[in-house]
């Protein structure tokens, strides 16, 4: 990075932590615990060698998934992760945060 490099903070609203399971049959099922907490990543914005803007997206984790994402694994949840995961989400609506 260079001097020109520009932080920007980014404040993700997390409604918990999701696990997927491949079972033997090789079917999923998605494991889902409610845990809501506001989390700021700061990115790094600079621009490279070639001129082209780039985003430094750090240490943040690249399998984190968007309220729409988890929505489409609802199906493979088991009673007690759907419980927890429309919990989340009923939870983050009354915080507005959704």
């Amino acid at each position: 990075m260079s001097a020109d490099t520009t932080r920007v903070p980014v404040r993700y609203f997390v409604l918990g932590v999701g696990h997927v399971d491949e079972l033997v049959d090789s079917s999923v099922r998605v494991k889902f615990a409610r845990a809501l907490e506001i989390e700021t990543v700061t990115f790094a914005v600079f621009r490279g060698p070639d001129g082209r803007l780039w985003i430094d997206c750090g240490p943040h984790a690249a399998d984190h998934l968007g309220v729409g994402g988890m929505s489409e694994l609802e199906a493979f949840m088991p009673d007690s992760a759907l419980k927890e995961w429309r919990a989340a989400l009923a939870d983050a609506k009354a915080r507005a945060w959704y």
